[in-house]
């Protein structure tokens, strides 16, 4: 079953939105400069690596046109 929790990002000092599955962390969905962004370490396709504040993880962002 998918969980979605409220948590605190300790690098941007905002509230983001876990991911989990079954216990496990998956991913992350948190506010971008003009969207969102959702990281994780099983994304595939339109992504590109980051490392903070989720090493080893890939990221989309979503740009809400504005």
């Amino acid at each position: 079953m998918t969980e979605l929790r409220i948590a605190p990002h300790t690098v941007r000092r905002c509230e983001v939105i876990e991911i989990w599955e079954e216990g496990l962390f998956i991913g992350a969905i948190y506010p971008a400069n003009r969207g969102v962004r959702i990281v994780s370490k099983y994304l595939q396709d339109q992504s590109y690596p980051v490392e903070q504040p989720f090493p080893g993880s890939l990221a989309i962002t979503i740009w809400s046109g504005k």
